[in-house]
């Protein structure tokens, strides 16, 4: 193999191991179908331009280095940035969660402490207490029982029920 043999599969294949059997084997079945002798640099060029279009975009992002270029295609980054891309869009999510939750305390005024003087405590009981005993919570025996609900106002004489 020469140098510019290599240079070319590298150019080609930017170091991915896929791609380069993807490659060789194009090549390998080109050259056979046209009875050419051997692979050169410029059959790699040919099978890449006309057989390999599908892998161009994720070729030139790998030629380019730039990791955002390279994220658009998830199964081409190592296992550790994947794992890294994954907890950065995780936080990411969090922090927009958090970002909107902030915004929706930031929306409603804090309440602010109003200075009132002490109230001087009441005398009179909260609840209003009847000065009269409490009726029996027992119903008698003898009595029409829904006569006594009436009398105790529990049951409407006019209800339609």
């Amino acid at each position: 193999m020469t140098g510019e043999l290599l240079t070319k599969i590298y150019d080609l294949t930017q170091g991915n191991t896929d791609f380069l059997a993807k490659l060789l084997m194009l090549a390998q079945r080109h050259a056979i179908w046209e009875g050419i002798d051997s692979v050169t640099p410029a059959v790699l060029q040919q099978v890449y331009d006309n057989q390999m279009r599908l892998l161009h975009k994720p070729i030139e992002a790998l030629r380019s280095g730039d990791p955002l270029q390279i994220a658009d295609f998830e199964d081409m980054m190592p296992t550790k940035d994947q794992i890294v891309q994954m907890m950065n869009y995780d936080l990411a999510r969090r922090a927009n969660r958090t970002h909107l939750s902030l915004i929706a305390q930031a929306a409603t005024k804090p309440a602010e402490p109003a200075e009132k003087p002490a109230t001087k405590l009441a005398s009179k009981p909260v609840v209003s207490v009847a000065k009269e005993p409490a009726p029996s919570a027992h119903f008698s025996k003898g009595e029409d029982l829904q006569a006594q609900l009436e009398r105790r106002g529990w049951v409407d004489k006019d209800s339609a029920w």
